[in-house]
């Protein structure tokens, strides 16, 4: 069976489009892993080295040629802190939402974030340098990341950054923010050009 493997942002998994995008999968026969890694609701908030150790136990043994890896916001880093480290191979890599620097926000990212202090030291530990970006730049299995023109988090610059970096077939999409939840501040659970493309790979 093939599998997917969703990894969530700064906030952990919660009631946004990846969960349903979880859903989603299961309807289509794939086996899902959305593991909880931590937040930067934590007592003490969380590091990329706590995600580690839970990625490494609960995810790792599951990771092969048949598995298809989506990742959204702060997952984005830890996917290439994490792959640069370990080299696995996967069958795909689908961003949405990486910023090539987490720390670079919008002066207009939600104020819960940008004057949180362990949400902010939480992001620092997972911000990836040069040298691993080329390095999965160089991992060979196809890349893809999406990201929207009004993300409330990210600029687009940066967004365009962590395509480049490495090497991703980039979707811009129009109007989708951070791909949780809609300007209008509902949730979002319509994702129709991700949700193709994972029946493309998957299928």
């Amino acid at each position: 069976m093939k599998k997917v493997v969703v990894i969530h942002g700064l906030g952990g998994p919660k009631e946004t489009y990846f969960p349903h995008l979880a859903e989603t999968c299961k309807k289509l026969g794939l086996e899902v892993f959305m593991p909880n890694l931590g937040s930067y609701h934590d007592e003490g908030g969380t590091t990329y080295q706590i995600w580690k150790s839970k990625f490494d136990k609960e995810i790792l043994p599951h990771l092969d040629k048949e598995t298809l890896v989506i990742t959204n916001s702060l997952g984005t880093n830890f996917f290439i802190k994490y792959f640069a480290e370990t080299k696995t191979r996967i069958s795909a890599y689908i961003s949405c939402a990486g910023g090539f620097d987490p720390s670079e926000m919008r002066p207009t990212a939600p104020h819960r974030i940008l004057t949180n202090e362990i949400a902010l030291k939480t992001i620092s530990s997972f911000i990836p340098k040069k040298e691993e970006f080329d390095i999965v730049k160089k991992l060979k299995f196809p890349k893809y990341s999406f990201f929207s023109d009004n993300d409330r988090f990210f600029f687009q610059e940066n967004l365009e950054e962590y395509a480049k970096g490495i090497g991703a077939k980039s979707f811009l999409i129009q109007g989708m923010s951070h791909f949780d939840m809609t300007p209008d501040g509902e949730w979002l659970t319509n994702f129709t050009e991700l949700e193709t493309l994972v029946s493309q790979i998957c299928k």
